[in-house]
């Protein structure tokens, strides 16, 4: 399953062909070639939860998620192996524990270090409105927005970089996609 930080206009021309199937736990499901995708219905910090990730996990009896973020890099495309939260936010903050979940998760090994054949980055989380000010290499929008809930919940993770400007058609996004799935 693909994760999209924000609506799916954001991406058109790299999905253009997906076709919506449904909206729940705040987020929209898209059909596309073979995957769905999930971009929320509101703003990110209250649609990644731990209980909406949970919900979705659940209902669409998935185990990967591939998150897709905006990064400012050298590279069209990055592989995120890892991240420092510099946004002030998080997304775990008054929502653990969840179910039986501890309060505290071990978050050592949020993000899978598989070489896909891309380069390999940790990346600065500044947050979007920072995002968009900042013109300072390996910082990604809100990587860590989502991968906190969805490891909390149990998801395998695999993280993407995508710098637009680089790659304004999507190209190269779209072969790194294909590369992981």
């Amino acid at each position: 399953m693909i994760y999209l930080h924000s609506t799916l206009n954001a991406y058109y021309n790299v999905f253009n062909k997906a076709k919506k199937q449904k909206s729940f736990a705040d987020h929209s499901i898209y059909e596309w070639s073979t995957e769905n995708i999930v971009s929320p219905n509101i703003d990110l910090l209250n649609a990644a939860t731990p209980k909406n990730l949970s919900v979705l996990k659940i209902e669409l009896q998935e185990k990967k998620l591939i998150i897709i973020d905006l990064v400012t890099t050298k590279e069209a495309v990055v592989q995120i192996v890892d991240h420092r939260n510099e946004s002030g936010q998080n997304t775990l903050i008054g929502r653990t524990p969840y179910k039986n979940l501890p309060r505290f998760p071990d978050m050592s090994n949020l993000y899978n270090k598989k070489n896909f054949g891309l380069t390999q980055k940790i990346v600065r989380c500044v947050g979007p409105d920072r995002y968009n000010q900042l013109e300072e290499n390996e910082t990604s929008a809100m990587v860590s927005f989502v991968s906190l809930p969805a490891y909390y919940v149990g998801w395998k993770l695999t993280a993407i970089g995508w710098n637009k400007d680089y790659d304004p058609k999507g190209l190269n996004l779209q072969v790194a996609i294909n590369s992981l799935i």
